[in-house]
């Protein structure tokens, strides 16, 4: 969430900006205040960079799980991996 965020924040600018930050850790957020921060997150594109980065990290990650030898933990640590980058909350 917080590689979300930091992006958003560092591409809405003006009344989007303003909008975004009114809801920001606002407990009490209404459902259309928490719709409209969403709609303000897709549309700088901060949810398809944040998932991007997730990607090429774990890429990364299991890369280097290449250089181990095979065993149970390996496969368990690539599931773990892959289940990650499968789940959307």
């Amino acid at each position: 969430t917080t590689i979300i965020v930091v992006d958003a924040l560092a591409k809405l600018d003006g009344q989007a900006r303003s909008e975004f930050l009114a809801v920001l850790g606002k407990k009490d957020a209404s459902e259309g205040e928490l719709l409209r921060a969403k709609d303000l997150l897709e549309s700088v594109g901060s949810i398809d960079n944040a998932a991007r980065v997730a990607s090429e990290n774990l890429a990364a990650a299991k890369a280097h799980l290449d250089g181990l030898r095979d065993s149970q933990h390996k496969d368990a640590l690539r599931a773990l991996a892959d289940y990650m980058m499968g789940r959307k909350t």
